[in-house]
């Protein structure tokens, strides 16, 4: 992973939710602050509080905002947390702007790269690749439960940092290694994917085809830009009604509801793979479409 991910070296998590609540816990204390994208995932407001520390928010994505929370901070103690795909959206992390805020203020930044690892970058190393900025971030860390299609999760920088991590991580020191056959089905993923991109470049053709499709149905994907879509629905009502009625027509979706999301902004939430056919495509866009129009 480290290797891979252009790093000194990396620590493995028996999961992605361990490497979040990890990390933060040790790095930071009480008196520090934890700096979070309002829509950060819930490990890494977890990891923040279990830590003790300070936890301000910013707007989603709003480097103008960030930097007045960082402008008023009481102390330079501060790790700012943000995510390369936003996993209930689907949106980029507007990272170029943010680093140079983060900066300024001389705070270090944390990068959530789960959704974009195989996904974003000339050599699928996330978000920060793909706007050259990995040299800008202190910590990268992810999980191998989404394009990996495995279990557990890493953290990647320098390796003075996760010399340290692995001394003092309670997550990791004191659970379960990852098991032989989810390490070597990683190692054949990684092998895989340098190999022959031709999966990545299919996964955006279906993306990208099946981001047209649900608009030209009227439907409100938010701002995706990755292969997390959403299709807002407005309520949990109205929500649990659509997704009883699509699974009963043989159409499988996530089922976002309040409070992982807003509870005016509750969705299905549909991941793209390289997989699906144009086919299976056409028929989730019209059920979809055909349910909305009934509830």
């Amino acid at each position: 992973m480290a290797r891979f991910k252009g790093k000194e070296d990396a620590i493995l998590f028996p999961t992605g939710y361990g490497v979040n609540l990890g990390v933060l816990s040790c790095l930071l204390k009480p008196g520090d602050v934890a700096v979070l994208d309002i829509l950060s995932h819930a490990s890494i407001y977890d990891g923040a509080r279990l830590a003790g520390a300070d936890i301000k928010v910013f707007s989603h994505n709003n480097p103008e905002h960030l930097e007045k929370v960082l402008k008023n901070l009481p102390t330079k103690r501060a790790i700012v947390c943000i995510e390369g795909v936003y996993s209930m959206d689907g949106d980029l992390v507007k990272l170029p702007e943010i680093v140079e805020v983060c900066k300024k203020y001389g705070v270090r930044i944390l990068l959530d790269e789960a959704h974009a690892t195989l996904i974003f970058g000339k050599n699928g190393r996330g978000v920060a690749e793909h706007f050259n900025l990995e040299d800008q971030i202190d910590i990268t860390i992810g999980t191998f439960s989404k394009s990996f299609g495995a279990i557990g999760g890493f953290a990647t920088g320098n390796a003075k940092l996760i010399s340290y991590l692995r001394m003092y991580v309670r997550s990791y020191v004191f659970s379960c290694g990852m098991a032989p056959h989810t390490a070597a089905g990683i190692l054949k993923v990684i092998e895989l994917y340098e190999k022959d991109k031709s999966y990545l470049y299919k996964l955006w053709e279906n993306t990208h085809y099946m981001q047209q499709k649900l608009r030209e149905a009227g439907l409100d994907t938010g701002a995706t830009e990755s292969q997390v879509i959403p299709v807002i629905v407005g309520n949990d009502r109205r929500l649990r009604e659509i997704s009883r009625i699509i699974h009963s027509k043989g159409l499988y979706t996530g089922v976002v509801t309040f409070p992982a999301v807003s509870s005016k902004r509750t969705r299905l939430r549909l991941s793209m793979s390289s997989n699906h056919t144009v086919e299976q495509m056409d028929t989730c866009v019209q059920i979809i479409k055909d349910t909305f129009e009934q509830v």
